[in-house]
């Protein structure tokens, strides 16, 4: 995917996940309505049709995959477990978000790693997380 080579820091990648279709459209509309709102240009909009701990989510793997690649510096999300892979970080975009090369909106939870604060409220959130999954699990 080609994200541009000009000033791109207003261009987003957002991620939907739900269990049915209904919920997935406002999921997605919900997103993409923020990111307007916020003056962010949706490039990419990435949706798995699927439960919250289904493991090898195709859309999941290509949001990582932009990461990984460089061709993503913003997510936004509904809510942060989203990207969790089972009980962990989804590989290729957790290391991005936590040393600042992609930053991430989570709407539930309020989150903005644009500000020091939720920095480090994102890395006691994905901690938090991952005791309770594996509590769960």
């Amino acid at each position: 995917m080609y994200w541009g080579n000009d000033d791109f820091e207003n261009h987003a990648l957002i991620y939907a996940l739900a269990a049915n279709p209904f919920s997935l459209n406002d999921q997605t509309d919900r997103l993409k309505k923020f990111a307007d709102e916020q003056g962010f240009y949706v490039v990419s909009s990435i949706q798995d049709l699927a439960g919250l701990r289904d493991q090898n989510r195709l859309g999941l793997k290509n949001v990582a995959e932009e990461c990984r690649n460089d061709n993503c510096k913003l997510i936004i999300v509904t809510d942060l477990l989203k990207l969790f892979d089972g009980n962990q970080f989804a590989p290729g975009i957790h290391d991005k978000i936590l040393n600042g090369e992609v930053r991430l909106v989570s709407l539930d939870e309020g989150l903005n790693t644009l500000t020091a604060s939720n920095s480090l409220l994102l890395k006691i959130l994905i901690k938090i997380y991952r005791i309770g999954i594996d509590r769960v699990g």
